[in-house]
C-alpha cells in the first residue's frame, strides 16, 4: 500500500465499535472534557484509530492527556493525588514515552530509530498487530483519565 492512499474501510466499523463500547464503559465522550482543544483531540484521535492510523493514535492519545490535564490545573479543580496519577501512574509513563519514541525517533533502551513507511503501512513490513495492540492500550489510557 502506498503512503498515499487510505487504508481500507473494511476494519472501520469493528473499530468504531470497540471505541464505542470502551469509551462507553468509562463513561467518557468529547462533550465530558473540561478541554475544548482535549474535546477535539480526543474526536481526532478516534477517527484515526478507526483508520487503523496506530501511530498518530498513540501521539494523539497523550495530545489529549495533555490538554486536558492543562485545563484541570488551570481550573485548579483536581484533586492533587488524581494528577499525580495522570503524571506519573505506570500506564501514563508508558503512553508518554511510547509518544515520545514515535516523535524523537528512540527506541526503549534510547538507541535512535526513525519511524519509517515500513513501519505504518500495509504491506510494509511492519508488525501492524503490535502498533494496534498500543494503540489500543494508549486509547484505554485517554479514557481512564477522562474517566478521573
Amino acid at each position: 500500500m502506498s503512503a498515499w492512499i487510505a487504508p481500507a474501510p473494511r476494519d472501520w466499523p469493528g473499530r468504531a465499535r470497540w471505541l464505542a463500547d470502551a469509551a462507553a464503559g468509562k463513561q467518557v465522550s468529547p462533550a465530558l472534557c473540561e478541554s475544548p482543544q482535549a474535546a477535539a483531540l480526543l474526536a481526532e484521535m478516534a477517527r484515526v484509530f478507526c483508520a487503523g492510523a496506530w501511530p498518530s493514535a498513540v501521539i494523539l492519545a497523550q495530545a489529549v492527556i495533555d490538554a486536558e490535564l492543562a485545563a484541570r490545573l488551570a481550573a485548579g479543580n483536581d484533586d492533587p493525588m488524581a494528577l499525580n496519577a495522570l503524571r506519573f501512574g505506570a500506564d501514563f509513563v508508558w503512553l508518554r514515552d511510547r509518544r515520545n519514541r514515535l516523535i524523537h525517533g528512540s527506541d526503549e533502551d534510547g538507541r535512535r530509530r526513525v519511524l519509517t513507511l515500513v513501519d505504518v503501512t500495509d504491506g510494509g513490513g511492519g508488525d501492524q498487530a503490535a502498533w494496534e495492540r498500543d494503540a489500543r492500550r494508549a486509547v484505554k489510557v485517554v479514557l481512564d483519565a477522562l474517566a478521573s
